[in-house]
Protein backbone atom coordinates (compact mmCIF):
# COMPACT_ATOMS: atom_id res chain seq x y z
CA UNK A 1 0.00 0.00 0.00
CA UNK A 2 2.56 2.41 0.86
CA UNK A 3 4.16 1.67 -2.63
CA UNK A 4 1.23 2.98 -4.16
CA UNK A 5 1.04 6.27 -2.39
CA UNK A 6 4.39 7.15 -3.66
CA UNK A 7 3.54 6.29 -7.22
CA UNK A 8 0.25 8.52 -6.84
CA UNK A 9 2.42 11.78 -5.56
CA UNK A 10 4.99 11.42 -8.08
CA UNK A 11 2.12 11.28 -10.74
CA UNK A 12 0.85 14.36 -9.50
CA UNK A 13 4.40 15.84 -9.31
CA UNK A 14 5.09 15.39 -12.94
CA UNK A 15 1.78 16.69 -13.91
CA UNK A 16 2.11 19.61 -12.03
CA UNK A 17 5.47 20.31 -13.85
CA UNK A 18 4.43 19.26 -17.69
CA UNK A 19 1.24 22.01 -17.19
CA UNK A 20 4.05 24.70 -16.08
CA UNK A 21 6.12 24.28 -18.76
CA UNK A 22 3.12 24.40 -21.29
CA UNK A 23 2.42 27.71 -19.43
CA UNK A 24 5.35 28.69 -20.43
CA UNK A 25 5.39 27.95 -23.67
CA UNK A 26 2.04 29.32 -24.19
CA UNK A 27 3.08 33.04 -22.57
CA UNK A 28 6.30 33.38 -24.70
CA UNK A 29 4.25 32.90 -28.25
CA UNK A 30 0.73 34.03 -26.85
CA UNK A 31 0.83 37.07 -28.97
CA UNK A 32 1.07 35.47 -31.51
CA UNK A 33 -2.18 36.95 -33.79
CA UNK A 34 -2.28 37.73 -37.58
CA UNK A 35 -0.83 41.26 -38.32
CA UNK A 36 1.05 40.93 -34.75
CA UNK A 37 4.57 39.78 -34.23
CA UNK A 38 6.76 38.52 -31.78
CA UNK A 39 10.41 39.43 -31.80
CA UNK A 40 12.56 36.36 -30.84
CA UNK A 41 15.34 38.58 -28.74
CA UNK A 42 17.46 35.63 -28.05
CA UNK A 43 17.78 33.98 -31.63
CA UNK A 44 20.53 35.61 -32.59
CA UNK A 45 23.36 34.90 -35.21
CA UNK A 46 27.30 34.89 -35.19
CA UNK A 47 28.17 37.98 -37.24
CA UNK A 48 27.74 37.75 -40.74
CA UNK A 49 27.08 34.16 -40.81
CA UNK A 50 24.34 32.01 -40.63
CA UNK A 51 25.08 29.78 -37.45
CA UNK A 52 22.54 30.06 -34.51
CA UNK A 53 23.28 30.56 -31.02
CA UNK A 54 22.62 28.07 -28.43
CA UNK A 55 19.89 30.20 -26.90
CA UNK A 56 18.42 30.95 -30.16
CA UNK A 57 18.23 27.20 -31.24
CA UNK A 58 16.64 26.91 -27.94
CA UNK A 59 14.12 29.44 -28.39
CA UNK A 60 13.29 27.63 -31.58
CA UNK A 61 12.71 23.93 -30.29
CA UNK A 62 9.62 26.07 -27.50
CA UNK A 63 8.06 27.71 -31.38
CA UNK A 64 7.87 24.31 -32.69
CA UNK A 65 6.23 22.94 -29.45
CA UNK A 66 3.95 26.13 -29.41
CA UNK A 67 3.91 24.91 -33.29
CA UNK A 68 2.97 21.33 -32.66
CA UNK A 69 0.16 22.33 -30.38
CA UNK A 70 -1.23 24.50 -32.51
CA UNK A 71 -1.20 22.77 -35.78
CA UNK A 72 -3.54 25.22 -37.71
CA UNK A 73 -1.21 28.35 -37.24
CA UNK A 74 1.02 29.06 -39.83
CA UNK A 75 3.90 31.59 -39.47
CA UNK A 76 6.02 34.14 -41.15
CA UNK A 77 9.29 34.40 -40.58
CA UNK A 78 11.22 37.61 -40.57
CA UNK A 79 14.41 38.63 -40.91
CA UNK A 80 16.23 42.18 -40.71
CA UNK A 81 19.82 43.33 -40.03
CA UNK A 82 21.86 46.34 -39.05
CA UNK A 83 22.54 48.97 -41.69
CA UNK A 84 26.51 47.37 -41.62
CA UNK A 85 27.90 46.44 -44.40
CA UNK A 86 26.11 47.06 -48.23
CA UNK A 87 22.51 46.96 -48.69
CA UNK A 88 22.79 43.92 -50.60
CA UNK A 89 24.82 41.85 -48.60
CA UNK A 90 22.21 42.42 -46.14
CA UNK A 91 18.97 41.70 -47.73
CA UNK A 92 21.02 38.37 -49.30
CA UNK A 93 22.06 37.48 -45.58
CA UNK A 94 18.88 37.80 -43.91
CA UNK A 95 17.01 35.83 -46.51
CA UNK A 96 19.42 33.54 -46.43
CA UNK A 97 19.04 33.91 -42.24
CA UNK A 98 15.06 33.32 -42.78
CA UNK A 99 15.25 30.42 -44.97
CA UNK A 100 17.88 28.57 -42.31
CA UNK A 101 15.10 29.24 -39.57
CA UNK A 102 12.28 27.78 -41.54
CA UNK A 103 14.79 25.21 -42.64
CA UNK A 104 15.46 24.32 -38.58
CA UNK A 105 11.70 24.56 -38.23
CA UNK A 106 10.75 22.17 -40.90
CA UNK A 107 13.67 19.31 -39.85
CA UNK A 108 11.86 19.41 -36.29
CA UNK A 109 8.39 18.50 -38.06
CA UNK A 110 6.98 21.37 -39.12
CA UNK A 111 5.53 20.95 -42.48
CA UNK A 112 6.91 23.64 -45.03
CA UNK A 113 3.11 24.95 -46.16
CA UNK A 114 2.94 26.15 -42.92
CA UNK A 115 6.08 28.59 -42.88
CA UNK A 116 6.54 31.40 -45.22
CA UNK A 117 10.16 33.36 -44.67
CA UNK A 118 11.27 36.93 -46.08
CA UNK A 119 14.69 38.76 -45.63
CA UNK A 120 14.41 42.61 -45.34
CA UNK A 121 18.17 43.29 -44.43
CA UNK A 122 18.48 46.88 -43.19
CA UNK A 123 15.69 48.39 -44.88
CA UNK A 124 12.64 48.21 -42.04
CA UNK A 125 15.00 49.24 -39.29
CA UNK A 126 12.96 49.91 -35.69
CA UNK A 127 15.12 53.01 -34.68
CA UNK A 128 17.59 55.36 -36.68
CA UNK A 129 21.51 53.77 -37.23
CA UNK A 130 22.38 57.18 -35.14
CA UNK A 131 20.86 55.49 -31.73
CA UNK A 132 22.77 53.83 -29.31
CA UNK A 133 22.61 50.28 -29.75
CA UNK A 134 20.83 50.29 -33.47
CA UNK A 135 22.63 47.08 -34.40
CA UNK A 136 21.33 44.65 -31.71
CA UNK A 137 17.95 46.32 -32.16
CA UNK A 138 17.87 46.52 -35.66
CA UNK A 139 19.30 43.24 -35.90
CA UNK A 140 15.83 40.84 -34.85
CA UNK A 141 14.16 37.67 -36.13
CA UNK A 142 10.16 38.67 -36.15
CA UNK A 143 7.53 35.72 -35.80
CA UNK A 144 3.98 36.35 -36.93
CA UNK A 145 0.84 34.72 -37.78
CA UNK A 146 -0.33 34.89 -41.38
CA UNK A 147 -3.15 32.21 -41.43
CA UNK A 148 -4.91 30.38 -38.42
CA UNK A 149 -7.81 28.27 -38.58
Amino acid sequence: MPYRIKYIVVAVFISVNITSYSQQILSEFDTLRVDNCVILNSVKFKKETLMLSPDGVATLDRLVRYLMDNTKTKIKVTVHTAELGSKSANFDLSLQRANNVANYLSKQGIKERRIKYYGYGQYLPLVSSKTPNSTVINSRIEISVYKKT
